[in-house]
């Protein structure tokens, strides 16, 4: 019996479509392992407190990478109030490599674990989160994670997220403000172009020893296929059939 030739069409088109189909990429990892308490630097980020104070190579609080956990980022003030830091916000910021959101379906997920304080006074409506992420001189920030909801896992996806314009800022090493923070453009998403810095801001409670930590911090995607290699992988089930054809 020999195969039709629209359902041979419909066959090399499935092949097409098989050979051409996706898979997911981690584009950027870092588990912030050490064996050691060292400051952020260690892992070629930086950060910053909303002052303007750098924090990169600190070791001790409010910034610092601890090996407990295994390796966790602690941020926010001390413990039993020692450090005068309430009410502050804190941004640590990763030259990730320059990442095109439309090599990868513009689907890129930004993840992270928030564990929880070991301090005894928490704040969970005033704790939280927010990803940034620079495109050109603008930088973004997403909607805010409260500590309540991110007590695993916190993803945030890229095309998807409510992204909003950091407004008259474009270097936080400088001090930033994030009432400054506005809706963003067009339905809230990122601008055409490419990603050069990613990060995440913490919002620290109104309680001198309020503290929060994080830890593997991770970029994913789904890469879009060479169309060289759809092209192949569908010439080659086609050729597969026309000699069972024969």
């Amino acid at each position: 019996m020999k195969t039709r030739p629209t359902t041979l069409l419909l066959i090399a088109a499935l092949g097409l479509a098989a050979a051409g189909s996706a898979s997911a990429a981690v584009i950027y990892t870092e588990d912030f392992a050490t064996g050691t308490t060292t400051s952020i630097s260690t892992f070629s980020w930086t950060a910053y407190q909303d002052i303007g104070t750098n924090l990169t190579t600190n070791t001790a609080d409010p910034f610092y990478v601890a090996t407990f956990g295994g390796g966790q980022v602690y941020i926010g003030s001390g413990p039993n109030g020692n450090y005068p830091y309430t009410n502050a916000e804190f941004a640590m910021i990763s030259n990730a490599g320059t990442i095109d959101p439309t090599a990868y379906e513009n689907d890129l997920t930004i993840s992270f674990t928030r564990r929880s304080t070991d301090d005894s006074t928490q704040e969970a409506a005033t704790m939280g989160w927010r990803v940034l992420a620079q495109v050109g001189s603008t930088i973004y920030a997403s909607d805010f994670f409260s500590r309540t909801t991110t007590s695993t896992t916190t993803n945030v996806t890229v095309s998807d997220a409510v992204w909003r314009v950091w407004t008259d800022e474009t270097d936080l090493s400088d001090g930033f403000d994030i009432t400054d923070i506005t809706g963003g453009p067009t339905g809230g998403n990122l601008a055409a172009g490419n990603i050069s810095n990613i990060g995440i801001m913490a919002l620290d409670g109104s309680t001198a020893n309020d503290r929060m930590r994080l830890e593997n911090f991770s970029i994913t995607g789904t890469a879009v296929p060479e169309p060289s290699a759809a092209l192949l992988g569908g010439l080659g089930l086609l050729a597969l059939f026309r000699r069972r054809r024969s």
